[in-house]
């Protein structure tokens, strides 16, 4: 570079300070997710422990939080999402990714509280497949009262906003 264009560039280094620069104008451009190529099925399965509890309880548990996992994640979702059991021959095809949920029902301070924590399998997602992400445990009241639904609910969403790229905005 010239020494002119040199110095030029060396006196309006401190104008461009004062110029205005928007969030926007700094974003970095989204990066796509390749983990999402050929997917074309999201499978939810629930292991669920019941502990000492009633294995009818554990097993009507199981089936509620799948039920509500498939609902959040579906919001927005470029593709279906399905509650599958462990030996769903679709836990093995190559266009279905898994989220495994492995959770507990305890009692504390005589209460129900879900502990639960939820992996993303690669594609083909029988075990022992590589786990892309993983999220750390969390406990939540599990009951039937509406402050409970609500809880359950958010907990859900900022776990799944973790995994799913259509969730991100959840993370709150």
């Amino acid at each position: 570079m010239p020494l002119g264009r040199q110095i030029a560039t060396l006196l309006l280094i401190p104008l461009l300070g004062n110029i205005p620069v928007s969030a926007a104008d700094v974003a970095p451009a989204p990066i796509r997710d390749r983990g999402w190529d050929g997917v074309r099925k999201l499978g939810i399965v629930v292991q669920m422990d019941g502990g000492a509890a009633d294995l009818f309880a554990a097993d009507a548990a199981r089936s509620q939080l799948c039920e509500r996992l498939r609902l959040l994640a579906a919001r927005e979702a470029p593709i279906p999402v399905a509650c599958l059991s462990e030996a769903d021959a679709a836990t093995a095809d190559a266009g279905v990714s898994v989220l495994a949920v492995q959770a507990a029902l305890e009692r504390q301070a005589d209460r129900p509280r879900l502990i639960y924590t939820i992996r993303r399998t690669m594609q083909a997602g029988t075990e022992p497949a590589p786990i892309l992400f993983g999220t750390a445990p969390r406990s939540v009241p599990w009951g039937t009262a509406a402050a409970d639904h609500a809880a359950i609910d958010a907990a859900l969403s900022g776990t799944l906003a973790r995994l799913l790229p259509w969730r991100a905005g959840d993370r709150g």
